[in-house]
């Protein structure tokens, strides 16, 4: 068996500040950015946490806008 390979220092530098804007979020953005991140969907956040559909949209439009003013790219355009 192969052994792991070791993170990069540029990876690691990303996902401590990646982690450090999560935990900087709302704690209720922090657990639906967590959600999706584990593949739930923003139906099943609202579903979960008996909110509606287009409050979880809003919270990640929110949550988006954060990680794009922090320089990450979420592989997506961010509307207006």
């Amino acid at each position: 068996m192969s052994q792991p390979e070791l993170p990069i220092p540029d990876d690691l530098a990303a996902y401590k500040e990646l982690h450090k804007t999560i935990t900087s979020l709302p704690a209720f953005q922090q657990e639906a950015c967590i959600a999706l991140m584990h593949g739930d969907s923003i139906q099943a956040i609202a579903d979960d946490t008996r909110r509606a559909r287009g409050t979880i949209q809003f919270h990640m439009q929110c949550i988006g806008q954060v990680l794009t003013d922090k320089g990450f790219d979420l592989g997506f355009v961010q509307s207006a």
